[in-house]
């Protein structure tokens, strides 16, 4: 039996629908635009998964849905001039809550929809969302969209190379470090460890190390990079990348990380729990071999980094009973089950227990992933990069200072000196 199911009841929906239409053209609005949404999305695994179902929305509710769709930073800007001239023709989108959410909601450009949660149909299940997600959507006590997936650095390993080279899997950072040394010597370099090097994209994946060591990005709205903690960890993360990592590892992201990986050449691969299939999907020449974990803990404690895209809703949009509900038909519980088929992790608990969702995992591997998962749900923070309204110059003032380590150009500590000296002038400091 097939676990794609419907996820809005038409005959309640015809109801709501209809109050929804006379709603919108009491307030000012025709008919024809009460029944049509646009909305961008940024082009993700969740949002490639649903985009086929949107149909299914618009056949069952007789709303419109003009969808638009690009990569992460040209969405990001498209969004941004639409909320900051105040313009009504946005209504939906995908926001970060760690990244340019921390300015949108500082600058009263995003709704809040913690009314909307709470006044939610019960079908939805709104108790279902894990706290943990919503937590990582709320900025200044708003809740400022609603999470479509979640995600986390883990870590992906070849099992039958530390059988080979006689190592445990490792419990510590520091034991993953010296397994990566050990691999990289014994193999004369053959085998690697890949982690990102892509100066923007550093952050997401250091940023485990950071809290591992018990290190913070700031206190009190200022830098926390003079913590002798974070030379230490900026340390370990340049060994794996760089120094037992492969020749350019600068210009490494997760589609390099991932192809390292899955042609064999990499023994450890630390990057994005979404880059399950990229590792072990039909072009893998290592599936069968690959053990995924979450990453080890650290000198102070294990805190991986949570991360979630969110559907949110435009101040400024006239249609926001028809935003909720589509932003309500985007994340139920069935339609969360319809995009596991897809690879996408559900922000709901309840999905991880299905039988249909657990018949999808059933792999080594892919048990391995949703324990890890699983375990960034339980105690993961939401905190991926510092406090700064421009995360864009913020996580390029940390993955340059970090990449000079990788390059030889300067040692940890200076690392860490030069990102606490960048930092100030960037970290918001609102509360």
């Amino acid at each position: 039996m097939s676990i794609r199911r419907r996820t809005l009841r038409t005959t309640a929906l015809a109801v709501a629908l209809g109050a929804l239409v006379l709603s919108s053209c009491g307030s000012g609005g025709s008919e024809a635009d009460a029944k049509e949404l646009d909305v961008v999305l940024v082009n993700t695994p969740w949002a490639r998964a649903i985009t086929p179902h949107i149909p299914e929305f618009e056949k069952e509710t007789g709303i419109k849905v003009k969808l638009q769709q690009f990569a992460q930073p040209q969405a990001r800007d498209k969004i941004f001039v639409s909320l900051s001239s105040r313009s009504s023709d946005l209504d939906v989108f995908n926001v970060l809550p760690s990244n340019e959410g921390i300015k949108w909601q500082r600058a009263g450009l995003l709704e809040d929809l913690e009314s909307r949660l709470a006044e939610a149909d019960a079908d939805y299940d709104a108790k279902g969302l894990t706290p943990a997600m919503l937590d990582a959507s709320r900025l200044n006590k708003e809740l400022v969209g609603i999470p479509v997936n979640a995600e986390g650095p883990v870590v992906y390993y070849r099992k039958d190379l530390l059988k080979q080279y006689d190592i445990a899997v490792p419990k510590t950072i520091d034991e993953l470090v010296a397994a990566a040394a050990k691999i990289h010597s014994a193999s004369k370099g053959r085998y690697v460890s890949a982690t990102r090097g892509q100066s923007p994209t550093v952050v997401y994946t250091f940023g485990n190390f950071l809290h591992n060591e018990g290190a913070e990005w700031a206190k009190g709205g200022k830098p926390a990079f003079g913590d002798p903690r974070v030379v230490k960890a900026i340390d370990d993360y340049v060994k794996l990348a760089g120094t037992y990592g492969p020749k350019g590892a600068v210009n490494n992201g997760p589609v390099q990380t991932s192809a390292l990986m899955a042609s064999g050449r990499a023994a450890f691969q630390i990057d994005s729990s979404n880059e399950l299939d990229s590792v072990i999907g039909e072009q893998s020449k290592v599936a069968d071999k690959i053990g995924i974990m979450p990453i080890p803990r650290g000198t102070a404690r294990s805190q991986p980094t949570l991360l979630a895209w969110n559907l949110g809703v435009s101040k400024f949009s006239k249609k926001k009973d028809q935003s909720w509900q589509f932003i309500q038909w985007a994340t139920s519980p069935e339609m969360m089950l319809t995009l596991a088929e897809d690879g996408v992790a559900p922000p709901r608990d309840k999905t991880w227990e299905d039988p249909a969702f657990q018949k999808l995992h059933a792999s080594p591997a892919k048990k391995d992933w949703v324990t890890s998962v699983t375990d960034i749900l339980a105690t993961g923070t939401g905190e991926v990069g510092p406090p700064a309204d421009d995360q864009g110059s913020a996580r390029k003032v940390i993955g340059d200072e970090i990449d000079k380590v990788i390059l030889g150009q300067q040692d940890a500590e200076a690392a860490a000196a030069n990102i606490q000296k960048g930092l100030q002038p960037l970290l918001a400091t609102k509360e």
